[in-house]
């Protein structure tokens, strides 16, 4: 398996709430650019380095919010949706409505992947640029990862989010690492 952003956030929550119950054909993971705590992460996406990035994230999920409020009638008010000012603000007011949490730290709280590395028991690789405008302290766990025999925390220094582009590799870093982990 491998994940992008999100996407590694759900495979490592998936890996380790099933831990030896997952199925035998899935050997080993990647995971990349992960946020793998919700909460700082919606922080970071609200400081004003990523403005213009969460204003474009938002504005490219619109259609999708207003396709399933035609799907579920009442239950999401798209008046709302160009007053958001915050990731939190809207986590709280759309995504818990298709997600079926209470509220964003709920949400927060169980989603988080750094809640469940514990029970991975296949060959994970996390890897999270130190430089990721996205990610702050909580999705780099360390301490979870020092000691842990199936799940390896890769930091480069560079990178940024879902990046990892150095003009002296023909792919991109997080490409190579993957073929490479998956390989071995």
């Amino acid at each position: 398996l491998c994940g992008f952003s999100l996407g590694g956030n759900v495979i490592l929550k998936y890996l380790g709430t099933l831990g030896e119950e997952a199925p035998e054909l899935i050997k080993s993971a990647v995971a990349v650019s992960v946020p793998c705590d919700l909460a700082s992460s919606s922080q970071a996406l609200d400081q004003w380095y990523n403005y213009l990035y969460t204003r474009r994230f938002m504005h490219s999920l619109k259609p999708k919010f207003e396709y399933k409020s035609q799907q579920f009638p009442g239950a999401i008010n798209m008046e709302m949706y160009d007053q958001m000012k915050t990731w939190r603000q809207f986590d709280d007011t759309y995504t818990t409505k298709v997600t079926g949490f209470n509220s964003a730290s709920e949400y927060y709280e169980q989603g988080s992947a750094k809640n469940y590395i514990a029970g991975i028991r296949r060959k994970v690789l996390i890897l999270n640029a130190l430089n990721d405008p996205f990610l702050r302290e909580g999705s780099y766990p360390r301490d979870l990862c020092r000691e842990h025999d199936w799940v390896y925390l890769e930091m480069p220094e560079y990178g940024g989010h879902v990046g990892f582009w150095f003009p002296w590799y023909d792919a991109s870093y997080a490409e190579r690492r993957t073929v490479e982990f998956i390989g071995s």
